[in-house]
């Protein structure tokens, strides 16, 4: 059997490769090129899929290869036949790959902004890089026009091999500690997330500050769902976490201790 392996391509660009099929017989031959199992869309193609090779002459046919999900291996299988009778199995195999795009920073900080008229606000910039070497659109999904977070140029396009720079502002309007988590939507590839942090103070409240710490710890408990405990019951239970490692520990060095005296 005959093998085509494509690797890694871009979703929803193009791959091509070429086969040289040769006719060493004195007559005419006809050949086509018959895919084995057609249970889902081809994303293999064949020009020509089929002809006549003339005695002793030769045809190149080019293979194309066009993903259309991300993260999706194909192995394909056809079959080369002639009117003769002769076969030859090709395989084709390649794996569809998404953009690659990061942030210059997942935590954007604002610190601390006074509350105050006029509104101070907040600015910072976000670089979304572009790695690859087609354009990329993308979408800020979670943000509001008019709130405490604002961000400008939520849409557009990042140019093949360069990045965009976008401007981030926080403006308070009460005393208190803010976080938004925002999510990067992006063509062919996972959502990046983006989370927006900043606190709001005046002349008679000031929150202490809020840090990528604060956030990281939360998303910890929201992952082993305890982020609806109060800090008394938050609290209750990291105490009982450590009476039952404790437990545990003194468990084992018993465990230890009389497994030594037997062998003794």
């Amino acid at each position: 059997a005959e093998k085509v392996d494509f690797g890694q391509v871009l979703t929803s660009t193009a791959a091509t490769r070429t086969l040289k099929l040769s006719n060493r017989s004195l007559v005419y031959a006809r050949f086509s090129v018959e895919r084995r199992e057609s249970d889902v869309p081809a994303v293999f193609g064949f020009a020509p899929s089929s002809g006549i090779i003339p005695p002793d002459g030769e045809q190149d046919i080019t293979v194309r290869y066009c993903p259309q999900v991300s993260g999706t291996h194909t192995h394909d299988w056809y079959d080369v036949r002639t009117t003769g009778g002769n076969t030859i199995a090709l395989e084709c195999a390649g794996e569809a790959a998404g953009p690659a795009v990061s942030l210059s920073k997942h935590f954007v900080n604002f610190n601390d902004v006074s509350i105050e008229l006029p509104r101070k606000t907040s600015s910072r910039q976000l670089e979304l890089v572009n790695h690859s070497n087609i354009a990329v659109p993308y979408l800020l999904h979670g943000c509001e026009p008019n709130g405490i977070f604002a961000i400008e140029g939520v849409s557009g396009v990042i140019p093949p091999l360069l990045s965009v720079v976008l401007k981030l502002s926080f403006a308070p309007t009460e005393p208190g500690n803010y976080y938004k988590r925002v999510f990067v939507l992006l063509l062919n590839q996972s959502p990046l997330p983006l989370h927006l942090i900043g606190s709001g103070y005046d002349e008679k409240r000031r929150p202490a500050t809020l840090t990528p710490k604060h956030v990281n710890d939360y998303l910890a408990r929201e992952q082993q769902n305890l982020h609806l405990l109060s800090p008394e019951e938050l609290q209750a239970y990291n105490e009982r976490r450590v009476g039952d490692a404790e437990a545990d520990a003194t468990t084992a060095v018993a465990v230890a201790a009389a497994s030594a005296a037997i062998l003794a």
